[in-house]
């Protein structure tokens, strides 16, 4: 699913839906037909909202894409635009994939003003031009709209009926804030593994089943899964299966290697050869930061600077040690690392 939403405070339907971070599903799973940005689909529907000028792309300021929003940063971005042959924005999966590794890498809870933001340049980066970057924040903010909705929907059981209830109710709001069209680009697949959940969950829950009717219908029920949801629902435990091998391992102090080879094993070299990179990627970049942290205090510990010298000395020093890009994402860090405080 998802890449779907992390410490976001919502998971729809809690025990139901898939979980699975993006930061995984990237290694999981390679693009698929149509993945790369301005792939051709249907057009966009028309009526988003207009974004508030306080927020429009040229007025961002200085802020960067989602490698630079949390301390474990990306080598890659979940999601992305796909534009029709006209060039018109397509509300599609990828899309919500794009804000939701946003929303998911914001810390927690994510600040809205810097997420908004960090998007804003993500897409100015890729050169959108301004009036697609604001029609895409415009829908940011009618799905961030509606997850703020959707996490004051009470789940007062787990029992079948009543996530069955809940389900119609998270439907009925994305009808609402997002519109039909947008709600099924964004909801279809996972509507239907919902769906599926629940039928498994009342099977288990039917008390007059015995143990071999209750496994006959859940292997009829698996049948009748859609491809696509089937291949979700089998990296959604390969997801599960890793984390807990992995709490595991690190608790009982394996090494890198022991830990790369049982992602080997459960998920194969290739994946588990990308999660690598990222171990490395991400460790270099903490080591940067770290000696950018400690040569800018010692320019701080300076006598007889003043406020001025200090802050043109670390300009001077982020300039002197980070690309352009870096430089931005080094500057978001510290901007939320300052709203968390």
């Amino acid at each position: 699913m998802s890449r779907y939403i992390r410490n976001f405070g919502f998971l729809g339907l809690v025990v139901l839906l898939i979980v699975a971070p993006g930061v995984w599903v990237y290694f999981l799973q390679s693009p698929g037909p149509g993945a790369s940005e301005d792939s051709v689909a249907a057009p966009a529907p028309q009526g988003a909202p207009a974004l508030p000028p306080a927020a429009a792309p040229d007025q961002a300021g200085d802020v960067t894409g989602p490698d630079e929003m949390a301390p474990e940063f990306r080598a890659d971005i979940d999601g992305h635009v796909t534009l029709d042959d006209s060039g018109h924005l397509v509300p599609d999966i990828n899309l919500r994939q794009l804000f939701d590794d946003f929303i998911g890498t914001a810390g927690d809870p994510p600040d809205p003003d810097a997420v908004r933001q960090a998007l804003a340049a993500y897409l100015q980066d890729k050169d959108h031009s301004v009036e697609r970057i604001t029609e895409i924040l415009a829908l940011f903010d009618r799905y961030t709209k509606y997850l703020a909705a959707a996490a004051e929907v009470d789940v007062p059981s787990q029992d079948a009926d009543t996530l069955e209830s809940v389900l119609e109710e998270l439907y009925r709001l994305r009808l609402q804030i997002l519109g039909p069209a947008v709600a099924e680009a964004f909801f279809a697949e996972e509507e239907a593994y919902d769906r599926y959940s629940i039928e498994r969950r009342r099977i288990l829950e039917a008390e007059h089943h015995d143990e071999t009717t209750r496994r006959q219908l859940l292997e009829m029920l698996d049948q009748q899964l859609p491809d696509g949801i089937a291949a979700t629902r089998e990296r959604t435990l390969q997801l599960q299966r890793l984390g807990e091998i992995q709490s595991q391992l690190r608790e009982e102090g394996a090494s890198p290697e022991e830990i790369d080879q049982a992602r080997r094993e459960l998920l194969g070299d290739e994946a588990a050869e990308r999660l690598s990179q990222l171990d490395a990627q991400r460790a270099e970049w903490d080591r940067r930061v770290r000696e950018f942290h400690q040569q800018r205090e010692a320019l701080l510990q300076q006598p007889g600077l003043s406020d001025n010298d200090r802050e043109a000395a670390v300009e001077q020093l982020i300039e002197d040690n980070f690309s352009d890009h870096e430089a931005r994402r080094l500057r978001a860090l510290e901007r939320l690392q300052e709203s968390q405080q």
